[in-house]
């Protein structure tokens, strides 16, 4: 099950050039390609031809060529040339693919997925954190074997550091999650925290010395993006997160970190390490979790916690979307991960 009658930020702006782009959400094939004026287009990634991914075709104008036999694409999905054809030979009324609402905003692409008018959905939640010039923004992604629901109830877990990331950041010594207070909006949740991590050396643990004020941000929007911001006094760590549902055992996590410090270009890919090293630690537990997908219409199946405050109202907001039939299944047209090397 996946939901619709979303934006789902689905790819990184800045990954989508001069060349056409190929994703696959919830199954679905998707090419995307920037028109003469920069803008975004997103068209069904098969041609009707003969089926070849357009994705790996090239750029004309405004439209999309297929790299199999030339057939054209304009922005609104029709086929308006087909080269074997000779002049004055009309081009098939069944020459068109389908066509995604789509927009970009901080940084990323986001495409509508749904039945209703996109103007009728949840607007794209804001996040002011990517107009501020005093943070370096850092991108990459992971991929993860487990339902995408289960990806976002693991980055706004606040109780497992200290277990899953023990050799890295946890302490185990210092698990206890004190009460703390979730509040609510239509389709997105948030709480603030005290950090206790322990596990920080050299500059960081300077950072968060004793007399520093420290807290975390946990938000979670629906459809797919998850927050953690850190700050320790005026430094600040913000992980916005865009888990992309491929399969229902397939979930790329496509991410933007942005720091107010140490803002040198050379940290930049000891940064992404350590983030795909952090969520593959999560992935060891993640993948293993049953169901499959996160049981939100039965709280049965978990013994949750006061601490589980975040999970449980991220469960909430599914079964909101579940009461208003905002769900749809999802094919599992994409096998398991066994290879990580894209992984950053």
């Amino acid at each position: 099950m996946a939901l619709k009658n979303f934006w789902y930020a689905v790819e990184v702006s800045q990954a989508l050039k001069q060349r056409p782009l190929g994703i696959t959400l919830m199954g679905e094939k998707i090419a995307l390609y920037r028109n003469l004026g920069g803008e975004v287009i997103a068209l069904g990634d098969r041609c009707v031809h003969r089926g070849a991914a357009l994705s790996l075709g090239w750029v004309e104008g405004d439209c999309i060529r297929c790299p199999y036999h030339g057939w054209t694409y304009n922005p609104e999905g029709a086929c308006v040339d087909i080269p074997a054809n000779g002049p004055g030979i009309a081009i098939p009324k069944r020459g068109q693919v389908k066509t995604y609402p789509v927009q970009e905003k901080y940084g990323f692409i986001w495409l509508f997925w749904g039945d209703i008018d996109p103007a009728d959905a949840p607007p794209i939640p804001e996040f002011p954190q990517f107009a501020d010039p005093s943070l370096r923004c850092v991108y990459g992604e992971y991929t993860w074997n487990a339902h995408f629901t289960r990806v976002m109830e693991n980055t706004i877990d606040c109780s497992h550091t200290m277990f899953m990331h023990r050799k890295s950041l946890g302490d185990q010594a210092d698990a206890v999650i004190a009460d703390y207070t979730v509040t609510h909006q239509d389709w997105e949740a948030e709480a603030t925290l005290p950090i206790n991590i322990k596990r920080l050396a050299g500059l960081w643990q300077w950072i968060s010395r004793k007399e520093a004020k420290t807290e975390r941000v946990y938000r979670v929007c629906l459809p797919n993006i998850t927050f953690i911001g850190l700050k320790f006094d005026n430094f600040y760590l913000d992980t916005f997160i865009a888990s992309v549902p491929v399969s229902p055992t397939v979930t790329v996590s496509k991410w933007a970190l942005m720091r107010n410090f140490l803002k040198f270009p050379f940290i930049d890919g000891q940064t992404r390490k350590t983030g795909v090293r952090l969520l593959s630690e999560d992935e060891r537990a993640v993948k293993t979790q049953e169901p499959l997908i996160s049981p939100f219409l039965n709280s049965s199946e978990d013994l949750l916690q006061a601490s589980d405050a975040t999970v449980i109202s991220y469960r909430r907001l599914l079964k909101k979307c579940y009461e208003k039939g905002w769900w749809q299944e999802m094919p599992d047209s994409s096998p398991l991960v066994t290879l990580d090397t894209n992984n950053g």
